[in-house]
């Protein structure tokens, strides 16, 4: 399944900015600064993509359950804050809503 680009746009900007590779972002890493780049990641992609918990889950190898709670623990946190800001005044196309019409669904899952 392809990645929608903004959440592939997301990932590098998130990576870049925390230092780490993209590829940990799937990686079973424990450590603490790989592990909040990568909530605060499926956090964005919920909240402000319009990604499913079970679509984000299928793209990071994880349970929607894991991605519901990584999510939720971001939310409202003041990095959150900061990022979308940020992202908004630098790149806001990578905000934009990966569904394209209120109905579409996830497409071929």
């Amino acid at each position: 399944m392809k990645k929608p680009e903004q959440l592939a746009g997301l990932e590098e900007m998130l990576c870049r900015a925390a230092n780490i590779k993209v590829a940990s972002l799937k990686s079973p890493s424990k450590v603490q600064k790989i592990v909040d780049v990568r909530h605060t990641l499926w956090c964005i992609a919920y909240d402000h993509l319009g990604l499913a918990y079970a679509q984000i889950a299928l793209y990071y190898n994880r349970d929607a359950t894991t991605i519901m709670y990584g999510a939720k623990r971001m939310r409202g946190s003041q990095l959150v804050s900061t990022l979308i800001v940020n992202i908004r005044a630098k790149k806001p196309e990578l905000l934009e809503n990966v569904l394209k019409e209120p109905g579409d669904d996830w497409g071929e899952i």
